[in-house]
């Protein structure tokens, strides 16, 4: 049930975003005309996740947002409606391969760190240096599929987020036995920032358990786009695609999800007693 959740998200968080119409977000001028453009779900999936996340805690988040671009993620959360009592996020940091910092910066984002996501390296130490104390939530909105090594940057993300956090992200989906079909064609042909790598939900699943995180929260977004037309005026065609999307995550389209980072197994604290007659069987045994 909890990945049918985006089925009672409002629409209007979608249809009347201030900030998502504007010519300088970088959807077509035909997608922005239409009421709820599937364009633009990428962002209402990630703000509808996010916005969750802030209310389950119950203050402004520490969020990093990683594979920025031009910076439609935070655009998006900033022209949706604000929470009651509260603003969504308390920081917004960034790390890319490329930042147009003065762009950034003047979007509000704060502190801003040139990293290869593909090179493990340039993620060491990242942590001490942007917030020691980790993140609420970082963001990886369509940046996995442009990496060859997707596990060990995910790993590497999840070790910036404090336990109990969330990485939230997407990208484009395909069923498990396709899957690594065409992830050998992608790094065939792959052009330069490119897809080369391709996913389905088992593989969503193994990344997450490898990098200490579990799937809160998975669902494609979509069944059928098409985008522009006057079917995107309809509310109707927008739940039917999420209920598609969400029954079948697998479906060749885009899938969404939360991953929460689970808390390290603390050892269960021994009394005196047990411990002196742990160590007594223990020697008794080693005597015989």
């Amino acid at each position: 049930m909890r990945n049918l959740r985006s089925l009672l998200w409002d629409a209007d968080a979608l249809a009347a975003n201030a900030s998502a119409r504007d010519p300088d977000f970088g959807i077509t001028a035909r997608a922005a005309s239409r009421r709820v453009p599937f364009r633009l779900l990428r962002y209402w999936f990630v703000e509808r996740l996010l916005r969750e996340e802030a209310l389950r805690h119950g203050r402004p988040l520490r969020v990093l947002e990683a594979g920025v671009h031009r910076g439609q993620m935070k655009a998006f959360v900033d022209g949706a409606r604000p929470l009651e009592g509260h603003d969504p996020y308390a920081a917004w940091d960034a790390i890319d391969c490329a930042l147009d910092a003065p762009r950034l910066m003047g979007l509000g984002y704060g502190r801003l760190h040139a990293a290869d996501l593909d090179d493990g390296s340039s993620l060491d130490g990242l942590g001490a240096a942007l917030a020691p104390q980790g993140y609420d939530a970082v963001i990886a909105l369509h940046v996995l599929e442009h990496l060859r090594e997707p596990e060990r940057a995910l790993a590497g993300l999840a070790a910036l987020v404090r336990p109990g956090g969330v990485v939230l992200g997407g990208f484009p989906a395909l069923p498990a036995w396709l899957a690594p079909f065409r992830e050998r064609r992608l790094r065939r042909t792959a052009k330069p920032f490119g897809h080369v790598s391709a996913f389905s939900p088992p593989r969503l699943e193994r990344m997450a358990l490898a990098a200490g995180l579990a799937v809160d929260f998975r669902a494609g977004a979509f069944g059928l786009r098409a985008s522009g037309s006057a079917l995107e005026d309809s509310e109707a065609w927008l739940r039917a695609n999420l209920l598609f999307g969400a029954a079948f995550p697998g479906w060749p389209g885009e899938l969404y999800w939360r991953l929460r980072k689970l808390a390290p197994a603390v050892a269960p604290a021994k009394s005196p007693a047990l411990g002196r007659a742990s160590r007594e069987t223990a020697a008794g045994a080693v005597s015989t």
